[in-house]
């Protein structure tokens, strides 16, 4: 199931969170608790298997975005400099589509080069550059106003 499922359910969840790395997390979480009901997923059909999975990774989302959401918020001596530029480009990433929104922060928060973010979105590392000279354009377009 591993094998099958790890990069689409991964993607799944990036195209929902926007955080490559809690997507990693959530995924890898989903298929430990897979394992914990082995027995139970073999008695599935290929597709059944593939519903649970997902409908898993959904509800560990949900919990994720639910504990995020009970923290306390940050106080503003908390707050450099880089953590406000870093709010201020995501905010005027808003303007982006979901998914060159999401190449652009694997690619300048997240330090993923093209060919790893290629790999992500199954689309050329070509691709993936070109989106990324797009968004770079479309964002100091929308500075400039």
């Amino acid at each position: 199931m591993y094998a099958a499922y790890y990069r689409e359910l991964q993607k799944y969840l990036v195209n929902h969170i926007f955080d490559y790395a809690a997507a990693e997390d959530i995924a890898q979480e989903t298929f430990l608790r897979a394992l914990e009901h082995e027995e139970a997923l073999r008695g599935l059909e290929q597709r059944q298997r593939r519903a649970w999975l997902y409908r898993t990774a959904k509800n560990l989302l949900i919990d994720r975005i639910r504990h995020q959401n009970r923290e306390p918020e940050l106080h503003e001596t908390g707050i450099t400099e880089t953590d406000l530029t870093e709010i201020e480009v995501w905010q005027l990433c808003s303007i982006l589509s979901e998914r060159d929104k999401s190449i652009f922060y694997l690619r300048h928060f997240e330090g993923y080069q093209a060919t790893e973010i290629a790999d992500i979105f199954q689309m050329t590392p070509e691709n993936v550059r070109t989106r990324l000279s797009l968004a770079r354009k479309i964002l100091k377009k929308e500075l400039k106003k």
